[in-house]
């Protein structure tokens, strides 16, 4: 059996994977590393050549983004992070301000990929509510779902022959539930 290896947990630059997973390839000019750092006195994560400490227990004060290649616009943004620190968290608030990183939050909640499916699912759902109260002599809104709505576009995907009505459900549900309506 060979010796057991030490592995560290090392940040790996984008050229770096990219020369590694592609070593016929040149990388495109629009590869690019940016780092986001609270705190400018962290020093490089890389031990020294001879060495024999490891990287620092913490690295979150030095917390990379990695831009992927281009390719999707959905693509995610990886983000190489051991452990939280309160001190990053106090210096964030100090340097962006609560709504902003309220904002960011929001924004990420959900992936990339997953927000055209969202917006694909509700545009579908209020297609047919549009149809279910075109002959309604008042607007009926989208929100709240009521038991109304929820049986009359019910009824429109069930004709439809729709067999992923739950998943449209789930969307609506998510958009009454953030727009301050309780779900009962």
């Amino acid at each position: 059996m060979p010796p057991k290896r030490h592995v560290f947990d090392v940040q790996e630059t984008t050229a770096a994977k990219w020369q590694r997973l592609c070593p016929n390839r040149a990388p495109p000019a629009s590869l690019a590393i940016s780092h986001v750092s609270y705190n400018s006195d962290v020093q490089d994560v890389v031990p020294k050549r001879g060495s024999k400490r490891g990287p620092p227990r913490s690295t979150s004060a030095a917390t990379a983004y990695v831009i992927p290649p281009p390719g999707r616009a959905d693509a995610p943004v990886v983000r190489h992070a051991r452990r939280g620190s309160t001190a990053a968290a106090v210096a964030a608030l100090a340097a962006f301000g609560s709504i902003s990183l309220v904002e960011a939050l929001l924004q990420d909640r959900y992936a990339k990929s997953a927000s055209s499916t969202a917006a694909t699912l509700a545009a579908t759902w209020e297609f047919f509510h549009d149809q279910a109260f075109a002959v309604d002599d008042q607007v009926v809104p989208y929100l709240p779902i009521t038991v109304r709505i929820l049986v009359m576009v019910g009824a429109l995907f069930k004709a439809a022959g729709y067999r992923s009505y739950p998943n449209y459900i789930s969307a609506m549900k998510g958009r009454h539930i953030e727009a301050g309506f309780d779900w009962d």
